[in-house]
Parts: C-alpha cells; sequence; structure tokens
C-alpha cells in the first residue's frame, strides 16, 4: 500500500470514528430531551359577572377534547391538582415531554384562549409547610373489569369532580396539604379491539364468560352500548394517586379518604367504580409520587370522558372560591 493510500484510509477511519461519536452524542442528546419533562401551571380567568355561578358542561367537554387530541398525538401526560401545605389555592397542573411542550400549550391555548399557562421550574413541594407531619398515599383502582365504564359527568345530576375541589377547599389553609395525580398513556389499540371483538359475539348471541365482563353485569342492548361508547374512544391507562399531609397521621388517612370518596361513583351492575386501595407507606412510594412514575401494577384503563369526569380542568364559572385564578 502506498503512502497516499495509507493516509487516505487513515483519514477515512478518522472521518468514520467522527461521525459515530457525533452520532452517539446526537442520540444521547434526544434521549436526554425525550426523558426531560415541563410541568405547566394553569391559571384559569376570574369570572367578570357572576363569577360562581353553576360549573357549565362545556368546560367538562374541553379538558375532553384536550384528552382526546393528546390521545390522538400518542401524547403522555400527567394531571395534578394540589393545596399546598401553606395557602388555600388550588392549583391545577399537567406535565409533558418537554419535546411535546410547545404543541400542548398551543392546544391549551386554542381550547382555553383566556387561560394562563406557566412552565414551573422543578417540583414545588406542596406539602412544605407542613414540618413534622405524615404524608400518605394511595392508588385509585377499578373494583370491575375495566372495560365496564364508570359514571360519567351530567349536568345537573352528577358531576363529582366539583366535589373533589370542595374537599380540597376544606383543608386547613397552614398545615394541611393535598394532591390527586393521574399518570396517563394511550392505552394500546388491541385493548379496545378485544372489547369491540367480545361485543361482536355478544351481538351475535354467543356468550362466554370473559374478563372483560363482570360476574353482575347484565347483558342488554343498551348495557351494551354503555361499554360501546367507551371504547369508541381514546382509552388510556392511568395510574392515579391520592396524598395528603398532616401533623396528625389519623387526619392525612381521612384526607385521603375524602378526597378518594367523591370519586368513587355509584354502584350499579352495569357501572364500574374507583376504589381506593391502601398500600405501606414507604420511600419507594413518596419518591414514584414525586416522580410522577407510571406504575402498571397500579393503573386503571378510562376513556377520554371517563377520565374528563374524575378531572377537568376549571373555568371562569367554576364554583368553587379558592382556585386560583388571574
Amino acid at each position: 500500500m502506498t503512502p497516499l493510500a495509507v493516509s487516505y484510509f487513515l483519514f477515512l477511519l478518522i472521518i468514520t470514528g467522527l461521525v459515530v461519536v457525533i452520532g452517539r452524542a446526537i442520540e444521547r442528546k434526544i434521549d436526554s430531551n425525550l426523558q426531560k419533562s415541563s410541568r405547566l401551571l394553569v391559571i384559569v380567568p376570574q369570572g367578570l359577572i357572576n363569577p360562581f355561578r353553576e360549573h357549565r358542561p362545556s368546560e367538562i367537554a374541553l379538558s375532553q377534547e384536550l384528552y382526546r387530541r393528546l390521545g390522538e398525538f400518542n401524547i403522555s401526560f400527567t394531571l395534578e391538582v394540589e393545596v399546598y401545605g401553606v395557602g388555600e389555592e388550588i392549583q391545577f397542573f399537567i406535565t409533558v415531554a418537554l419535546h411535546n411542550k410547545k404543541r400542548v400549550v398551543r392546544l391549551i391555548e386554542t381550547l382555553w384562549p383566556t387561560v394562563s399557562v406557566e412552565e414551573i421550574d422543578g417540583y414545588e413541594n406542596w406539602h412544605s409547610g407542613t414540618d413534622g407531619s405524615t404524608l400518605t398515599i394511595g392508588y385509585l383502582q377499578q373494583r370491575k373489569p375495566y372495560s365496564m365504564p364508570i359514571e360519567v359527568a351530567h349536568r345537573g345530576h352528577y358531576e363529582p369532580f366539583s366535589h373533589t375541589l370542595r374537599q380540597l377547599s376544606r383543608l386547613t389553609p397552614l398545615g394541611e396539604g393535598a394532591a390527586l395525580q393521574w399518570v396517563v398513556r394511550p392505552a394500546n389499540p388491541g385493548i379496545a379491539e378485544d372489547i369491540n371483538e367480545l361485543l361482536r359475539q355478544l351481538g351475535a348471541g354467543h356468550y362466554h364468560i370473559s374478563r372483560h365482563l363482570h360476574e353482575t353485569f347484565v347483558i342488554t342492548p343498551e348495557n351494551l352500548k354503555l361499554i360501546k361508547q367507551k371504547v369508541a374512544q381514546p382509552l388510556f391507562i392511568i395510574t392515579a394517586r391520592v396524598a395528603a399531609a398532616s401533623d396528625h397521621l389519623n387526619r392525612a388517612n381521612a384526607i385521603v379518604h375524602a378526597l378518594a370518596k367523591t370519586l368513587e361513583g355509584r354502584s350499579s351492575d352495569q357501572l364500574n367504580q374507583l376504589a381506593l386501595q391502601e398500600i405501606k407507606q414507604s420511600d419507594r412510594t413518596i419518591d414514584a409520587f414525586l416522580s410522577r412514575s407510571f406504575e402498571p401494577a397500579h393503573s386503571i384503563i378510562l376513556s377520554a370522558e371517563e377520565l374528563a369526569t374524575v378531572f377537568h380542568f376549571p373555568g371562569p364559572t367554576t364554583p368553587i372560591p379558592k382556585i386560583r385564578r388571574h
């Protein structure tokens, strides 16, 4: 091999090595950005006329539309409502991957043109100020198979999240804090396909025992319609947590139970319910909450409408006086 050929060969090796190094650096940068998240504080305006009149159903519908679009974009997100250990304002947050931030902010501002969306640096410790306090965390689970829907909001009849917010507004301004957290991932499309296949078989008169139906479920066209309505929407797999901090363990436990109770829903053969699952408190439990970790073992599956029933952003007329507004 001539000196010139050797030089070309060495040059090629150097260029190849640089390409590999730069490529790996870019990959690490992309992976880092994908792992980074942006926590957004959503602040609604104060209503100008009669600000605390009836909660309008359009506010629930707007959140349902937000979740539907996030599901279509295959965007994972975390929803949180919190009351800090010092103060009494109820605050709303949505956390998304950093690379999805601009799209999500644009979407929120399109659906709610008058809201203020602010990025929050780091994780603000909502139970700060509760020195010596006890932190209690529980999970929400579905009592029956996930294909069976929970009761969805109906104007003037059933609107559970308003009761949740009222419960949060009753916390002591100094020494008590609480939060509800929904870590949301778009569900595998195969879940809806499996349920739709079961519905086709039932519609054709072919009944068989299924993990998708509870033993008390009564198979009627009207009841099957409820399941069809659920799986016709985007589905989400969710880790739902309820947390509270207080100077007294019994009080922290009572707050968690009271908040979970507001979202339980009524009991019936054709409807599902959410129920609090108490777990042993540990550093791991607290870390999972603070890091907004998704935990499949503690997951539930809800449609966009069901999620909007149990968590929706407020509007100018939401009748809760302690909601943070601008």
